[in-house]
């Protein structure tokens, strides 16, 4: 028979396990990208044709889990810049990101959804910028997310390849209509001031809600990294597109391809 002290060994060696197998199930990366950006904007307040546009970008993220579930925070940022005819063009594009994923009954696919906040703003120094100094777009989006992943072999080296793709379902989108920096709401006897006392606050408030069908802001991933080190970081090549698009007045077009050196660090 086993004894009192055998049953508590038994114990104590249970909960061991089961705290190895917890601790096991727990990750912690650290994200980091940089690279090459192209971009094709088509912005109606400046031009009726799409513009070109070459710079850099960069990104760094932290995403954390357990049991397969994935939750990643995102910051990320790109300029770009342009000379057309008389006038020089710089594009800051940036924003936040929070990603969460569970599995799926495919061991590759997880789904989930996303909360992010960006804006894209353009300056125009030169023959446009004296009516308009800045055309900017900013929203806040709830969406969809995807991400898959395998482990492949190449020459036998082992790699991880994956895809990832979101989808915005509804947004909050801030863009004036008409040609100039002030919100539509800010253009009202009684209110408007040249010294823009206040703008911010009518600036917040002028945002309008947008499905789908109104404001798009797709983005594909795919990444192909290698391990390396004791604890298996990741390091190797990231292919992103994405399309930034507003419908209605002042429409905007921003199809975006970058090409980053991505690090994921385990922590």
């Amino acid at each position: 028979m086993i004894n009192k002290s055998n049953w508590l060994c038994l114990g104590l060696l249970f909960v061991s396990l089961l705290s190895t197998a917890q601790n096991e199930s727990k990750f912690r990366r650290l994200i980091l990208e940089n690279g090459l950006n192209l971009q094709n904007v088509l912005d109606q307040r400046f031009t009726a044709n799409a513009q070109t546009h070459f710079g850099f970008h960069t990104k760094t993220g932290f995403e954390f889990g357990k049991n397969q579930r994935l939750n990643r925070f995102e910051i990320h940022f790109a300029k770009n810049f342009v000379k057309r005819d008389l006038t020089f063009f710089t594009n800051l594009h940036s924003g936040f990101r929070y990603t969460h994923l569970r599995p799926t009954k495919m061991k590759q696919l997880k789904l989930g959804a996303y909360l992010d906040v960006g804006s894209l703003l353009i300056f125009p120094d030169g023959q446009w910028s004296e009516n308009n100094p800045i055309s900017y777009t900013i929203w806040s989006s709830l969406g969809m997310a995807a991400h898959w992943e395998k482990p492949i072999m190449i020459k036998q080296k082992k790699m991880t390849l994956s895809i990832e793709g979101a989808l915005p379902l509804l947004s909050y989108v801030i863009r004036p209509a008409h040609a100039h920096p002030y919100p539509d709401n800010y253009l009202v006897d009684g209110v408007f001031d040249f010294e823009q006392k206040e703008m911010a606050k009518y600036l917040i408030k002028s945002g309008k809600l947008k499905t789908l069908n109104q404001f798009n802001n797709f983005i594909a991933q795919t990444t192909l990294t290698v391990p390396f080190g004791k604890k298996e970081h990741q390091i190797g090549l990231s292919y992103n597109w994405s399309l930034l698009w507003k419908g209605s007045n002042q429409k905007l077009w921003f199809a975006q391809q970058q090409l980053s050196l991505t690090f994921k660090i385990v922590l």
